[in-house]
């Protein structure tokens, strides 16, 4: 979990296929069989460890769709894992690529962004915007913890994009001022919930009431959740004990939470890789990819 905060969700499956592949290629066996046994232990493991990623169990499930029959030999099994793994990371980077294609659609000219997330692809998005729209836009940064918000700011301040910062619960007094929304997603549940960094709920919560500011989130279809989920299933937390600052006779349990859920009903639009959807369209797209893997 701590992984996808730092690298975020698409880097993160980038990092773990590319690691793999490594690791299988380096790997130095005296019998094939016990390579084959080793393998489905680790497929098993992989696709049941809690919480599940949905861009890296989709392509797992994928990978061993691939490795399954017997026409495939076991002299033959490493080889196809290998081509299979090199497929996703193409996958991966074309799906990015699709999804940018898709953003390029967004007409940003003269309006005004809220970003709050550190997400890699908010910040590809602002950087292909900038290129397209000469930087006629501006971004509002809704501060949150330190390394989040000053990651966005740095990528702001390479970019050449003007943005103000604002502490994210001040954000009620600029309102007015703001025109859109970008925001990344981890994944989709079976709920039609999103899951996305922590605070967004109560960012968005703020703009119910201003139907005219549109919120956009970013979330390719490989990240879908296609299963049954269970309930808080991809949310932990930290619980820790804390001493007041300023006088150690205070202590107080302090809980941190890893991510949000949010309604996919709360959102103008999802882009993904395959075009701009609204939350009906996403919702039909996620069951007819469901029912595709069974």
């Amino acid at each position: 979990m701590e992984l996808e905060v730092d690298y975020g969700a698409t880097e993160m499956t980038a990092l773990f296929f590319t690691t793999l592949k490594k690791s299988i290629e380096g790997l130095e066996y005296d019998h094939l069989d016990h390579f084959c046994e080793e393998w489905d232990f680790f497929l098993t493991f992989a696709t049941t460890t809690k919480p599940r990623f949905g861009a890296i169990n989709t392509y797992l499930q994928s990978l061993k769709k691939r490795c399954e029959g017997s026409y495939i030999s076991q002299e033959n099994k490493i080889r196809e894992i290998l081509l299979g793994i090199e497929e996703i990371l193409e996958s991966v980077k074309g799906d990015q690529n699709d999804l940018l294609n898709s953003i390029a659609n967004i007409d940003v000219r003269g309006k005004t962004i809220l970003i709050y997330d550190h997400s890699h692809t908010v910040h590809r998005a602002l950087e292909l915007l900038q290129k397209k729209y000469h930087g006629n836009f501006k971004v509002v940064v809704a501060e949150q913890e330190y390394q989040k918000t000053h990651e966005n700011i740095e990528v702001l301040h390479r970019l050449g994009i003007s943005f103000q910062v604002v502490p994210d619960y001040m954000i009620s007094h600029i309102q007015d001022s703001i025109d859109m929304i970008f925001l990344g997603a981890v994944t989709l549940k079976d709920t039609m919930h999103f899951v996305t960094d922590p605070g967004v709920y109560s960012l968005l919560s703020q703009f119910k009431n201003y139907p005219d500011v549109k919120n956009f989130i970013f979330c390719t279809t490989q990240k879908f959740s296609l299963w049954k989920s269970e309930p808080k299933d991809e949310i932990s937390f930290k619980q820790s004990t804390k001493k007041h600052p300023k006088n150690s006779e205070i202590e107080y349990e302090r809980l941190k939470y890893s991510h949000d859920r949010i309604p996919v009903s709360y959102f103008y639009q999802i882009v993904t890789e395959k075009g701009i959807f609204s939350a009906e369209e996403c919702e039909k797209e996620f069951f007819e990819l469901m029912k595709q893997v069974g």
